[in-house]
């Protein structure tokens, strides 16, 4: 059964039996896998290919060293083919980090995946918990992680692949971390990544959060779904840079205690029949909250599209909350879509919100051509003035250099 055939029969008979559970899918109605499908079109078809679940392989120790940033060898999660492997793994630079691997039963699956139906009707991120087989939980507890933690997904095979990778990250009162997520390998065929991801930081704690979704190989599909929650005081920054063939981003955070704060700065870099498509949802429940979305796309003839909601509950008095969306359009056939949206039921709060979509400027070009650049020197230096905002969010030189080895350029 492929995926789509999975996601289609959920739909219409309330059951689904993928990798041979089967469970309730009643929340799931055919409109919402339609409406994800609508805004991305490519979808459908490369999941019409037989996917096949994934599992573990045998790759040289030399080839993970490879893909290892500078400064985490001793600080590095490494998951192959979505299976956590504690043999390339190693904690020895962060051993306050609790991080454990746990298989889940059927039983366990049906529960998690019924209760999440009743919380939210995404179809991928329920299709993750249908079929994940294994839970990934890191916790920090109350101390201040020195070196940064990087989580390396490894993707080997020569035939279409799967992975359903399921993440918790828990940080108690007054932790602090600095995630790298990154992905590579050696890549012949289509891989579908549906990843799972829930964050929780208690009072005081810090999360710095950095997804690099980049590689060389553009036969990847990314959906991604994530539940964060901040409580009292805590603050977690995210900086997301993608350029795969497709990408899906689903964002719910919930700003649950007095003076949280939630940043995410997000790059998509999109040229020949690529998309992306991004759903931010974010709820201040607790006065003096503050959130941030900045949103960012480079289109050639590519697609994409984000729509962002920000809820003000009563209570969230004193409240800031701020949307910024640009694209630049390259492309003859750039399709670009965006929508901010505030709901607000709180009094003396700040809410700001914009998007524009524009292409390079003639002029601008033309002037920096008087100064002796090339017409394409000149197009790539106002692409990265465009992209800067994201990219200096990138505290670490290592992860700069990092999109530079994986031949990332802005265009």
């Amino acid at each position: 059964m492929s995926i789509l055939d999975a996601l289609c029969s959920s739909c219409s008979n309330n059951r689904c039996c993928f990798q041979e559970k089967e469970v309730d899918l009643s929340q799931v109605n055919a409109s919402s896998l339609q409406s994800c499908l609508r805004r991305l079109p490519m979808a459908e078809q490369f999941f019409l290919c037989r996917f096949h679940p994934s599992n573990a392989c045998d790759i040289p120790s030399s080839f993970i060293r490879s893909l290892v940033l500078p400064g985490c060898e001793r600080s590095v999660i490494v998951i192959v083919n979505g299976i956590f492997s504690s043999k390339f793994s190693s904690l020895e630079a962060v051993p306050e980090l609790s991080v454990t691997s746990s298989l889940q039963s059927s039983s366990f699956s049906t529960c998690c995946l019924n209760q999440k139906a009743r919380e939210g009707n995404d179809p991928f991120s329920l299709l993750c918990h249908a079929s994940c087989y294994e839970e990934l939980r890191l916790v920090v507890p109350s101390v201040r992680l020195q070196a940064p933690v990087q989580i390396l997904y490894v993707m080997n095979g020569s035939t279409p692949l799967w992975m359903m990778p399921k993440l918790h990250i828990s940080l108690e009162k007054g932790a602090s971390m600095h995630l790298i997520e990154t992905y590579g390998g050696d890549i012949s065929c289509r891989v579908f990544v549906n990843q799972y991801t829930s964050i929780e930081l208690n009072e005081s704690a810090q999360l710095g959060y950095h997804r690099l979704s980049c590689v060389p190989s553009k036969k990847i599909a990314l959906f991604s779904s994530s539940q964060v929650m901040v409580h009292k005081q805590a603050v977690m920054r995210s900086v997301s840079i993608s350029d795969l063939l497709l990408s899906r981003h689903h964002v719910d955070v919930q700003l649950l205690g007095e003076e949280s704060s939630y940043e995410l700065y997000l790059l998509s870099l999109l040229r020949e029949s690529q998309e992306a498509d991004c759903q931010l949802h974010v709820r201040h429940a607790a006065s003096r909250s503050r959130s941030m979305l900045v949103t960012r796309g480079v289109v050639g003839n590519a697609s994409s599209n984000i729509s962002s909601t920000v809820l003000m509950e009563q209570g969230a008095d004193a409240s800031e909350s701020c949307q910024r969306c640009a694209h630049l359009c390259l492309g003859a056939s750039s399709r670009t879509q965006a929508q901010p949206n505030f709901k607000i039921f709180a009094d003396d709060v700040q809410a700001v919100h914009g998007a524009t979509m524009s292409s390079v400027d003639s002029e601008m070009v033309w002037y920096l051509q008087s100064r002796g650049l090339s017409a394409q020197e000149a197009t790539s230096a106002l692409v990265e003035s465009f992209c800067a905002e994201v990219i200096r969010c990138l505290s670490l030189e290592v992860e700069k250099e990092y999109l530079r080895k994986q031949g990332v350029r802005v265009w």
